[in-house]
């Protein structure tokens, strides 16, 4: 019976491992076909940046507030719908900055660059450069006076 438990977890885990990486090869093809499409996927407003659409994205004139996340942090989860809420609330005022998050644990590169050295990380940018880290609160109002 012991046997046929392990072989049964072994199957689960394989079939686990192998759904995770159709979504994540889902996930690049989508992000790959709108950066040829020079348009950006958006997740209720907030822009999904791959390295393919970094530079023409926050190298824009328009000021870029960047997450840099991971997946799995809590502290990200947690900040996701806040961070949905920022950009909706960005749009509704009409204000000159986009919102976006790019996966850090997936492009460790863009954490090294910019010397991010957990999750998640918060930098606004203008013209490609970066005008700050913020470390306040992680709450609308207090994000929304930071990029005001």
């Amino acid at each position: 019976m012991n046997s046929i438990q392990t072989k049964l977890g072994e199957v689960q885990d394989e079939e686990q491992r192998l759904r995770m990486a159709l979504d994540r090869t889902a996930a690049e093809r989508s992000a790959a076909i709108a950066a040829e499409k020079g348009t950006l996927p958006k997740r209720k407003g907030v822009l999904e940046l791959v390295p393919e659409t970094w530079d023409e994205t926050v190298g824009q004139n328009r000021r870029t507030f960047v997450e840099l996340y991971a997946p799995w942090c809590p502290y990200c989860k947690r900040l996701e719908p806040t961070w949905e809420e920022l950009a909706m609330q960005v749009e509704a005022r009409d204000l000159d900055v986009q919102i976006a998050r790019l996966n850090g644990d997936k492009h460790v590169q863009f954490m090294d660059r910019y010397r991010a050295e957990g999750f998640p990380t918060l930098i606004l940018f203008q013209r490609g450069v970066v005008t700050g880290y913020y470390n306040g609160r992680a709450d609308v109002e207090s994000l929304l006076k930071y990029i005001a």
